[in-house]
């Protein structure tokens, strides 16, 4: 999945989808859907308390991983955070 830190202001995740789409191709077991999920994740820190959540986004907004995606996403992240995770 791709991580995005959005620390006060949200990518423009619709505009990134219809950019970079995940690649759907039909195989003998059926339809293939090839693109990571995203997950948006808030960290704050308030008199000396830490908070963070992360937000999986749903199955219709995987993206395919092309370099240009990638810097898209980075682009927007706060502070250019934004990696692949590998689980």
């Amino acid at each position: 999945f791709l991580r995005v830190a959005v620390n006060g202001k949200a990518p423009d995740v619709a505009r990134m989808i219809s950019e970079f789409p995940a690649r759907r191709e039909v195989s003998e077991q059926g339809e293939l859907v090839r693109g990571l999920a995203v997950r948006l994740t808030l960290a704050r820190q308030t008199n000396g308390a830490a908070a963070s959540a992360e937000l999986q986004l749903g199955e219709a907004f995987r993206f395919y991983p092309s370099d240009a995606a990638l810097a898209g996403w980075r682009a927007q992240a706060d502070a250019g955070k934004a990696e692949i995770v590998y689980e």
